[in-house]
């Protein structure tokens, strides 16, 4: 009997082992969410790479560099002609260098995270830039601590998606429910971005038997600056906190937007504390007055602006 335990709890154990390495095999893909975008609220993601710069140097020609990795991990592409980084916390003539070196562009492409068509997530671009042969010229005392601090100004934008419901009895006069209801707050799905439509803030209203309204608030949700597109990220007042919007018309019917500055579907608007409410206007055409629901794309585009800083120490050499 004790010998027909033992080789049941062997049997068990074998196929609990198997069974283990079934269900976690070396397969790294990663699934997204359902849903139109992957999300998230950065554009690139920026850091040093592990000893450029080093903690400390030397004084009197050190040599050393910078090494700025940065990833696109939102879904919008960086053409490599459209990203620029600069150093800043140093007077570059103090570490042997000019003011043209200070500045750099990617040498490729950072591409745009994304879904392939069975929903898994393809990584997006990735670059380093290098700031080399970094050299402090002169001596110090003792020790003396630099900020350094490496700033990306790159163009961007958000594809944003939602749906309108139209319906064959907007104003309801006979009290019957359709497919889907024309008075209430929609859900809206944002691709990853550092500005973004608040989901809780697109409100759909009927204000006539073949008039809809609704609103919506872009919200600035990342942690860098925003500026106006094309503006190079010029901190001038009236270049910054400036996004293009544009509302793509899903032809229903005449549709137009106020508080957008330059035309009644698409137009700058200018943040405040962050934010800006939009507010459109849809007259829908009699015979599309039917009970359905109607996809709406919008897109933003702005500059923005990310950095990663570091402390770097400069001491007395023997």
């Amino acid at each position: 009997m004790k010998i027909m335990n033992k080789v049941m709890l062997l049997f068990v154990g074998v196929l609990l082992v198997l069974s283990f390495g079934c269900s976690s095999g070396t397969n790294n893909t990663t699934t997204a969410s359902s849903g139109a975008f992957i999300g998230g609220t950065k554009g690139l993601d920026l850091s040093f790479l592990s000893g450029a710069p080093p903690d400390s140097v030397f004084d009197n020609n050190y040599s050393f560099s910078v090494n700025v990795k940065a990833e696109n991990v939102g879904e919008w592409d960086v053409p490599k002609d459209k990203a620029t980084f600069t150093m800043t916390g140093i007077n570059p003539s103090d570490f042997g260098l000019t003011t043209a070196d200070m500045t750099k562009h990617p040498d490729d492409d950072l591409s745009k995270t994304q879904k392939d068509p069975n929903g898994n997530v393809i990584q997006g671009g990735i670059s380093n830039i290098e700031f080399s042969s970094l050299e402090y010229a002169s001596s110090v005392n003792g020790q003396v601590q630099f900020n350094l601090k490496a700033e990306a100004c790159y163009a961007y934008g958000t594809k944003t998606q939602t749906q309108l419901c139209v319906a064959k009895d907007l104003l309801n006069k006979n009290g019957e429910q359709g497919v889907c209801n024309p008075n209430e707050i929609k859900n809206v799905e944002n691709s990853g971005a550092p500005v973004q439509v608040v989901s809780n803030s697109f409100h759909e209203s009927v204000i006539g038997s073949n008039k809809i309204s609704f609103d919506f608030n872009i919200k600035h949700v990342g942690l860098g600056s925003v500026y106006e597109p094309t503006s190079a990220c010029n901190a001038d007042v009236n270049h910054r906190n400036k996004v293009y919007v544009k509302v793509m018309d899903p032809g229903l019917g005449q549709l137009s937007c106020s508080g957008l500055d330059g035309g009644a579907l698409e137009g700058l608007v200018t943040l405040y504390n962050g934010e800006r409410s939009v507010r459109c206007t849809l007259t829908v055409d009699s015979d599309k007055l039917q009970d359905y629901e109607k996809v709406l794309n919008m897109e933003l585009t702005y500059d923005y602006k990310d950095s990663v800083e570091k402390s770097l120490i400069v001491k007395q050499g023997s």
